[in-house]
Protein backbone atom coordinates (compact mmCIF):
# COMPACT_ATOMS: atom_id res chain seq x y z
CA UNK A 1 0.00 0.00 0.00
CA UNK A 2 1.47 3.29 -1.07
CA UNK A 3 0.84 6.56 1.12
CA UNK A 4 1.16 10.22 0.18
CA UNK A 5 3.28 12.13 2.41
CA UNK A 6 3.68 15.43 0.50
CA UNK A 7 1.07 16.30 -2.59
CA UNK A 8 0.98 19.66 -4.62
CA UNK A 9 3.95 21.18 -2.32
CA UNK A 10 6.17 24.15 -4.26
CA UNK A 11 9.83 23.18 -4.30
CA UNK A 12 11.22 25.44 -1.94
CA UNK A 13 13.16 25.98 1.68
CA UNK A 14 9.91 25.03 3.36
CA UNK A 15 9.15 21.84 1.94
CA UNK A 16 12.88 21.01 2.06
CA UNK A 17 12.49 21.40 6.16
CA UNK A 18 9.76 19.20 6.15
CA UNK A 19 11.51 15.87 4.32
CA UNK A 20 14.25 16.83 6.98
CA UNK A 21 11.81 16.52 9.40
CA UNK A 22 10.48 12.93 8.51
CA UNK A 23 14.13 11.33 9.71
CA UNK A 24 12.92 11.99 13.42
CA UNK A 25 8.78 11.56 12.08
CA UNK A 26 8.64 8.46 10.43
CA UNK A 27 9.54 4.94 11.19
CA UNK A 28 10.61 2.15 8.55
CA UNK A 29 8.23 -0.09 7.69
CA UNK A 30 7.67 -3.07 5.31
CA UNK A 31 9.21 -3.88 2.33
CA UNK A 32 11.30 -1.90 -0.69
CA UNK A 33 8.94 -2.58 -3.49
CA UNK A 34 7.96 0.91 -4.95
CA UNK A 35 6.02 -0.18 -7.79
CA UNK A 36 2.40 0.57 -5.53
CA UNK A 37 3.80 3.75 -5.04
CA UNK A 38 5.06 4.52 -8.55
CA UNK A 39 1.56 3.83 -9.73
CA UNK A 40 0.15 6.21 -7.01
CA UNK A 41 2.49 8.75 -8.36
CA UNK A 42 1.16 8.12 -11.50
CA UNK A 43 -2.52 8.16 -10.58
CA UNK A 44 -1.90 11.60 -9.22
CA UNK A 45 0.00 13.18 -12.24
CA UNK A 46 -2.86 11.55 -14.31
CA UNK A 47 -5.65 13.41 -12.52
CA UNK A 48 -3.12 16.53 -12.75
CA UNK A 49 -3.15 16.09 -15.79
CA UNK A 50 -7.08 15.55 -16.97
CA UNK A 51 -7.18 18.80 -14.64
CA UNK A 52 -5.02 21.07 -17.02
CA UNK A 53 -6.38 19.50 -20.46
CA UNK A 54 -6.98 23.38 -21.27
CA UNK A 55 -3.51 24.70 -21.54
CA UNK A 56 -0.90 23.97 -24.33
CA UNK A 57 1.44 21.48 -23.42
CA UNK A 58 4.28 23.55 -23.58
CA UNK A 59 2.34 25.31 -20.73
CA UNK A 60 2.08 22.28 -18.57
CA UNK A 61 3.98 22.34 -15.30
CA UNK A 62 6.84 19.61 -14.68
CA UNK A 63 6.21 16.92 -12.14
CA UNK A 64 8.86 15.77 -9.66
CA UNK A 65 8.58 12.09 -7.84
CA UNK A 66 10.58 11.78 -5.31
CA UNK A 67 11.09 8.01 -3.08
CA UNK A 68 12.58 8.09 0.17
CA UNK A 69 14.07 5.32 1.42
CA UNK A 70 15.66 4.01 4.64
CA UNK A 71 18.54 2.33 2.88
CA UNK A 72 17.96 -0.72 4.41
CA UNK A 73 18.23 -3.88 2.09
CA UNK A 74 14.12 -5.95 2.65
CA UNK A 75 14.03 -7.92 -0.25
CA UNK A 76 11.97 -10.42 1.56
CA UNK A 77 9.09 -9.64 -1.14
CA UNK A 78 7.29 -12.49 -2.84
CA UNK A 79 7.61 -10.75 -6.23
CA UNK A 80 9.93 -12.49 -8.33
CA UNK A 81 12.70 -10.22 -9.22
CA UNK A 82 11.81 -10.13 -13.07
CA UNK A 83 7.99 -9.30 -12.41
CA UNK A 84 8.98 -6.04 -10.29
CA UNK A 85 9.78 -3.94 -12.72
CA UNK A 86 7.17 -5.56 -15.54
CA UNK A 87 4.41 -4.81 -12.51
CA UNK A 88 5.03 -0.77 -12.93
Amino acid sequence: EASVVFNREPLDWILFNKILNRQTEAKPRSHGNYGPSIKAAQNIIEQELDRLEDIDSEDLPGFALILLSDGKPSDKDTIAKSNRIRDI
